[in-house]
């Protein structure tokens, strides 16, 4: 099907004919065609005939009536107008204005077009003149166009100006080649490039450039950065990267108000005390949030509830002697996320907020709060650990942050740096060594940045202690060396044997507990201290101090008994035997007291030996050491026993 009336310009044949625009003005005497004049310069128009029947019957194709598309969102985002253009940006804009007004009533705007150049080259306008200099008709029609293209944004008149998205990629080309660039395997942009040209190829699309596709892309991916990070890296970098920081202001707390408190893998091998293997031990550390100073810590293994509560202990203990105690409690605390942190020694129960129970820093009186996931600008602490690196990279056991940064005689096959460097792993002893020099030193480095650039953390530390002193704010947070002991205690349910309590593989006991043999206690401890453990019943009533009973004897002492251990025994099995005794007296006396007198004889009186043995039973546990009349307070039995 012929149609004669149809004139189409070269940009219309190439998209019909899949060629680039330019081959078909070199080749325009192939085609039938004619030459137009419009906006000052002139253009093709070619008539479809000519063309070959394919590209005749696509272009008719192509304008039949199709089903209106859907609303599709945009690829690109367009920047704002600016407040302050160029200074020829306004200018260009202002003639255009100037022009627009001229022309619009002219009969013949060619006319009234070139009539108005003539009189701007002729000096009617000399200040717009002196800044763009000599205009002609095309030029005033180009910029007319880019500021209709750009919605009047006077910046897409400025001399180096490129449009968000402008590029010779079609929308369809765009759409596959986002969606191969954010995929979360991170493909190359060769890989990008060259698996989109094969779509493009089955669709029948005309194949540019690599370096037009791969500008396309790098132009996209600047303009969508958060896009594009969170797609090819994640939640976490789109936290650290993207998302913007909440600025706290540290002069409105003091040292000892805010602690926080996190877990690091050394990047180093030290050698386990327990298995004699190297390992890469865990550092947690509490730090004081208005010094940046580190606090309290604990090495060990594994992350644990054992080592956090070290941890926090020797925190609340090194913060006491700089406000006279022995102890200050801190009022918050910020905590990570993690499991070990989580745990029900602290808060009793897997949800702190919602617990009726008061874990371990409810009843230290300390507020908690729990950094948000995979979010590091929470935990300025964070930052402290990669200050830490510098430690890390000077012991013999450095292991890097990652394969990439591992020592070179760490790598395979590499034998001659392992001969000249000894990467040996470190004891324990000397990891704290270390870590201690370390702190001593950045104590006395000055900051480069922040809030207190160029004060040490050993100054705003002893600055911000002596304020609290002056205003008289420390007071109530202070807390005795025993009180913090019977605060962090530990407790767990067991049931009373014959032999005591069995816990952790041994048995404390107590003469206290034998009428209460086969029923249920808990018991507090100290984490830190096996000697002993403290026995309330399940109605929370204080029973006694149970002492640890590790002492064993030679079966046979007479013969093999070290010096000593036979009077031990002797003790030992004589203190069985006076509890035996007193139990029998007091049965005997249950079972005789309500015996009535006979009556040929004189009542004798009650023997003073078996009111002896009444008071006996009331006084085996007055005796007892360890033992606490019930509602007495068992903070007082600690101090009174001198519980270290």
């Amino acid at each position: 099907m012929k149609d004669d009336g149809v004139w189409l310009k070269p940009v219309e044949i190439s998209n019909l004919l899949l060629c680039p625009k330019n081959r078909i003005t070199r080749n325009i005497d192939e085609y039938e065609y004619r030459i137009v004049h419009s906006n000052g310069g002139k253009t093709f128009l070619i008539n479809l005939q000519s063309l070959p029947p394919e590209a005749q019957l696509k272009y008719y194709k192509k304008i039949e009536p199709q089903e209106e598309p859907k609303q599709e969102a945009n690829l690109v985002r367009f920047a704002p107008q600016s407040y302050i253009s160029n200074k020829e940006a306004n200018t260009k804009f202002q003639l255009v204005k100037l022009f627009n007004e001229f022309t619009a009533q002219a009969q013949s705007k060619v006319k009234a077009g070139d009539e108005f150049v003539q009189n701007f080259n002729n000096g009617s306008y000399p200040n717009l003149k002196n800044i763009v200099g000599e205009i002609s008709v095309k030029s005033v029609y180009r910029w007319k166009k880019r500021l209709e293209d750009n919605n009047y944004n006077i910046d897409c008149l400025e001399p180096k100006y490129k449009p968000i998205g402008c590029s010779s990629v079609t929308r369809e080309e765009a759409e596959i080649l986002i969606d191969k660039a954010l995929h979360e395997n991170k493909k190359l942009i060769s890989e990008i490039i060259s698996q989109s040209k094969r779509i493009f190829k089955e669709k029948g699309f005309f194949i540019k450039s690599d370096s037009t596709y791969r500008r396309f892309i790098d132009d996209w991916a600047s303009q969508n950065r958060d896009i594009w990070i969170l797609a090819r890296e994640g939640g976490k970098a789109f936290n650290d990267k993207v998302l913007k920081d909440i600025r706290r202001d540290k002069d409105k707390i003091e040292v000892g108000d805010i602690l926080v408190a996190d877990g690091h893998k050394f990047n180093a091998t030290v050698i386990n005390p327990l298995t004699g293997k190297a390992t890469r031990m865990t550092l947690i550390l509490f730090y004081d949030f208005k010094s940046d100073m580190p606090l309290g810590y604990e090495i060990m293994p594994t992350e644990n509830t054992l080592a956090i509560a070290g941890a926090l202990r020797n925190s609340i203990l090194k913060l006491g002697p700089f406000f006279g105690a022995e102890g200050y409690v801190p009022k918050l605390v910020y905590l990570d996320n993690g499991r070990a942190f989580r745990g029900s020694y602290f808060t009793g129960t897997k949800s702190f907020a919602d617990s009726e129970i008061p874990g371990l820093f409810g009843r230290l009186g300390i507020e908690t709060t729990f950094a948000t996931p995979y979010h590091g600008q929470a935990k300025p602490i964070e930052r402290w650990f990669r200050t830490l690196s510098e430690m890390e990279r000077d012991l013999p056991s450095y292991t890097g942050y990652n394969i990439a940064n591992q020592p070179v005689s760490m790598k395979r096959n590499e034998k001659f740096h392992q001969r000249l460097f000894n990467n040996r792993p470190i004891t324990l002893e000397e990891i704290h060594y270390s870590f201690e020099s370390f702190v001593v030193e950045y104590a006395n480095e000055p900051h480069v940045g922040g809030t207190y650039k160029g004060y040490t953390p050993r100054e705003i530390f002893t600055n911000s202690v002596e304020k609290k002193i002056r205003e008289n704010n420390y007071i109530e947070r202070k807390i005795a060396k025993k009180d913090l002991i019977f605060l962090m205690l530990q407790d767990e349910t067991r049931k009373i044997g014959n032999n005591g309590i069995k816990f952790r593989n041994e048995y404390y006991y107590n003469q206290c507990l034998a009428p209460l043999i086969g029923e249920k206690a808990y018991i507090k401890y100290d984490i830190w201290d096996k000697s002993q453990v403290f026995v309330f019943s399940e109605n929370d009533k204080f029973i006694c101090v149970a002492s640890l009973d590790d002492e064993k004897f030679n079966p046979s002492v007479k013969m093999f008994g070290e010096p000593g251990e036979k009077e031990r025994l002797s003790d030992k099995i004589n203190e069985i035997k006076t509890y035996e005794k007193s139990v029998k007296e007091e049965l005997k006396f249950f079972v005789t007291r309500n015996e009535a007198p006979k009556e040929d004889k004189k009542e004798p009186k009650q023997p003073q030996k078996k009111e002896t043995k009444k008071n006996n039973k009331l006084n085996i546990f007055v005796s007892v050491p360890g033992y606490m009349e019930p509602g007495a307070d068992p903070i007082e039995l600690l101090k009174n026993q001198q519980v270290v």
